[in-house]
């Protein structure tokens, strides 16, 4: 579903500066949690995984037809 989510005719990321700075970031959260998952279950990371997981959700649900929206 999510190739048919954007609405802009031009598919490149490389004329669309917003989708390539949000992709970078969602790039460095995957590998965040990563290196996250290969920690013990305790009070700092997993406080810190909650968050990035939330992050890298939001970028499915929010952060694509909002980047879209505004192309």
């Amino acid at each position: 579903m999510l190739p048919y989510s954007s609405m802009v005719h031009v598919k490149s990321n490389a004329f669309r500066f917003l989708n390539k700075f949000w992709f970078y970031v969602f790039s460095v959260i995957a590998i965040f949690l990563g290196w996250l998952g290969g920690n013990p279950v305790e009070h700092p990371y997993l406080q810190i995984g909650q968050f990035f997981t939330i992050a890298y959700f939001i970028y499915f649900i929010l952060l694509i037809n909002l980047i879209s929206f505004l192309d």
